[in-house]
């Protein structure tokens, strides 16, 4: 009965030998599931002690399945994978009894704050991205909004040519696609012509599309392009994405993923579970990358997800990672926001 299992379950949860426990119900048709999942969930939250539950059963005990998962208490139809949730919490606990593996918070970042509460859609196209990385001090490429060509003019001559030229709307996800980026341009006439060309191509792509000018960016050096993302799953939270970016990304699909809050621990098994992770090191001579830089960019994104719970997706491709020593540098980045 549901107060024989609460009985049982306090007497083997005040043991100092017992470290866990997995409750284990066979449905009957005497036994409510639904009350034995309530007394399990009464016993635990005065314990401390992880649980991981069992009831044997589908369709018949959903009610218990709710009431326990409601409460945090993990719940499977097979002891079997109990006892795996267990070996990979205890797995998890020991990777993370050193230095590195301290969790990565940031201050929460007031003016972040009230900017976001300024953003009128649920999409933040890369100029607002930007300015919500800058508060975190994420680097970022030298760049300028400009909504005419002379703006754009005035805004390159003081970046320094070459320059890069990316169309600004929030009904374009891949600029690419709609004709919207222009990459080396030497000189005033290149951008003139580039500005005509630009416009041209995105109306006629989407005519209803509402352009509020464009990004002019100073051109980036080499390095590797990479990218980090960030989606909110209901269940786990900021689900952190690292892998081989840029155009690039869909095609090899090289990914790996993390829970916020991360460690450096955490960070660093992310790149070693992709390719990327050799090409950081320099192979066939190539030259070693700012892996460090790229670490600390992953946990600021990580810190940014858990600051700011109405980011719901966040995404920056391509990342830059510049020779060992120089640092990380945001190429691109979108956001979006809970409606």
């Amino acid at each position: 009965t549901p107060a024989e299992y609460q009985l049982a379950m306090e007497l083997i949860l005040a043991d100092d030998n017992v470290d866990a426990v997995i409750p284990i119900l066979v449905p009957q048709a005497l036994v409510n599931s639904a009350a034995v999942a309530q007394a399990w969930v009464d016993t635990v939250k005065s314990s401390g002690k992880p649980v991981a539950s069992c009831i044997m059963g589908e369709a018949s005990v959903q009610k218990a399945f709710e009431i326990l998962r409601a409460n945090a208490i993990p719940s499977f139809v097979f002891p079997e994978d109990c006892a795996r949730g267990l070996g990979q919490l205890h797995a998890y606990a020991k990777s993370h009894n050193f230095d590195d593996a301290q969790p990565f918070y940031l201050p929460e970042n007031s003016s972040a704050l009230e900017y976001l509460r300024t953003i009128p859609s649920p999409f933040m196209g890369e100029r607002e991205s930007r300015t919500l990385l800058s508060y975190y001090n994420v680097p970022l490429v030298g760049s300028g909004f400009a909504q005419t060509i002379l703006e754009a003019q005035a805004i390159a001559e003081n970046i320094g040519y070459p320059v890069a030229m990316k169309v600004v709307s929030p009904q374009i996800l891949h600029k690419s696609d709609a004709g919207g980026i222009f990459l080396g341009l030497q000189n005033s006439a290149e951008l003139h012509a580039a500005y005509d060309t630009m416009m041209n191509q995105v109306s006629e792509s989407n005519p209803s599309v509402l352009i509020e000018g464009v990004l002019i960016e100073q051109m980036a050096p080499k390095g590797l392009e990479v990218i980090v993302g960030m989606k909110r799953d209901p269940s786990f939270g900021p689900l952190i994405m690292f892998g081989l970016g840029g155009i690039y990304v869909e095609m090899f699909k090289d990914v790996a993923f993390g829970i916020a809050p991360l460690t450096k621990t955490d960070v660093n098994r992310m790149i070693d579970n992709t390719k990327a992770s050799a090409l950081l090191a320099g192979i066939r001579g190539g030259a070693k990358l700012d892996r460090e830089a790229l670490v600390d960019l992953i946990l600021r994104l990580s810190a940014i997800a858990l600051n700011h719970p109405a980011i719901q997706e966040m995404e920056i491709n391509p990342l830059l990672i510049l020779p060992d020593g120089q640092g990380v540098m945001a190429l691109d980045a979108r956001a979006i926001l809970e409606n």
